[in-house]
């Protein structure tokens, strides 16, 4: 069972959130005023404020000058990109290639892209930053001080790969593979990591290490 968030700030995003998310609509559709919220939760404006600046970072809402605050509907909600953090090598990586590729095909269900990242967080800009929604990292090329950078610019990310540095990260399902299977199990990570991603930075949610099934044979 997830952990209940900490703070009034965090339970009324988490409110919301799950609300919008679970809002049918496909177009944009008001939410409740600033006051109205402060009433409905018995909380400050300061703190709902805090809040729906947290749900707009997200992309799940915007606000319109003399209108109101409105969510994104299901057709309009904003997706940003996924990046894949991976030093460039003369050698073919088919591995890196397919699970790029799986990532590529779920974030196209969303009208989002991929980023292939060549240098870690900490020559990021912050305009870089902003247009993501989650890291992929090839552990064997990562360091402690670039997954403190995720953290400092609360940039969820996955580990791949054998690592001893702390965080969540991509296992797979165990069982003997041919070459070809290997490349269809990082297709199917490539896609679920991707949508965890994505999940975790709309609603906020901690992420945990993700078993990947075994794609099918064939």
């Amino acid at each position: 069972m997830p952990a209940r968030p900490s703070t009034a700030r965090a339970r009324l995003v988490a409110t919301l959130t799950d609300e919008i998310l679970h809002h049918t609509q496909e177009g944009a559709f008001p939410i409740a005023s600033e006051y109205e919220l402060c009433r409905r939760f018995n909380l400050s404006r300061v703190t709902v404020r805090l809040a729906l600046s947290d749900l707009e970072n997200r992309g799940l809402i915007f606000r319109r000058h003399g209108k109101g605050t409105f969510a994104h509907g299901c057709a309009g909600r904003v997706y940003r990109h996924i990046g894949i953090l991976s030093k460039p090598s003369e050698k073919e990586d088919r591995p890196l290639a397919e699970l790029t590729r799986g990532a590529m095909s779920a974030q196209a269900e969303k009208g989002a892209g991929v980023l292939l990242l060549a240098v870690g967080p900490e020559a990021w800009s912050a305009e870089l930053a902003r247009t993501l929604q989650g890291v992929i990292v090839r552990a064997a090329e990562a360091t402690a001080q670039d997954l403190a950078a995720f953290r400092d610019r609360n940039l969820h990310f996955l580990l791949f790969g054998e690592t001893a540095l702390p965080g969540p990260r991509l296992c797979f399902a165990a069982r003997a593979k041919t070459p070809p299977e290997e490349l269809r199990d990082f297709f199917v990570a490539g896609q679920a990591a991707a949508r965890a991603l994505t999940h975790a930075a709309l609603t906020g949610a901690a992420l945990a290490d993700l078993h990947v099934p075994a794609a099918p044979a064939g």
